[in-house]
C-alpha cells in the first residue's frame, strides 16, 4: 500500500535505493491514476522528510528551506513525468549513495510544457538529478540524435 510504504520509508532502511525506488513508482503510480498534484501533497511531505536524512542540507542551510527547495523540484518532476506519460518502471534509483535520476527522452524539437524555452537543438533529453546535495534539479541533456 502506498500510505505504509511513505511511512516505512521515515525509518532508516537497510538498502536504501530499493526503499526510494519503490517510493518513487507509488507515488508516480498515484499521479497516474489521479491525474492531479493535490493526491500527491501528503506523500511528497513525508517523501521530503527522507530526503533530509540521506542528502543532508549543506553550508548551515535550514532543513526547513532544503525541505521546500527538494519539495518544489521532485513536483516539478511528477508534472514532467505525467505530462511525457513516462511509465514507473522507467524510474531508476542507481549508486551507492542512492543517487534518483529521472530521463525523458523526446524529440528533437524538446519540450515546452514548463513555458520555459527548452526548445533547442541538439538538447533531446531531460535528467532530473539529485546528486548535489541540496540542490536537486532537472537539467537539459544532449545527446547524439539519429535523424
Amino acid at each position: 500500500m502506498v500510505t505504509e510504504a511513505a511511512i516505512a520509508a521515515r525509518k532508516p532502511p537497510q538498502k536504501i535505493e530499493s526503499s526510494l525506488s519503490e517510493q518513487l513508482k507509488e507515488l508516480i503510480n498515484l499521479y497516474f491514476q489521479y491525474n492531479s498534484t493535490q493526491q500527491l501533497e501528503p506523500l511528497l511531505e513525508l517523501f521530503v522528510e527522507d530526503m533530509t536524512w540521506i542528502y543532508p542540507s549543506s553550508k548551515g542551510a535550514s532543513k526547513a528551506a532544503y525541505a521546500k527547495q527538494v519539495s518544489k523540484t521532485f513536483k516539478l518532476a511528477a508534472l514532467f513525468i505525467a505530462h511525457h506519460a513516462v511509465k514507473p518502471e522507467q524510474i531508476m534509483v542507481e549508486g551507492n549513495k542512492a543517487i534518483a535520476r529521472w530521463q525523458f527522452e523526446y524529440s528533437i524539437r524538446g519540450c515546452g510544457c514548463t513555458g520555459k524555452p527548452w526548445r533547442k537543438q541538439g538538447f533531446n533529453s531531460y535528467e532530473f538529478d539529485t546528486s548535489t546535495p541540496g540542490k536537486p534539479r532537472i537539467r537539459m541533456v544532449h545527446t547524439e540524435v539519429v535523424r
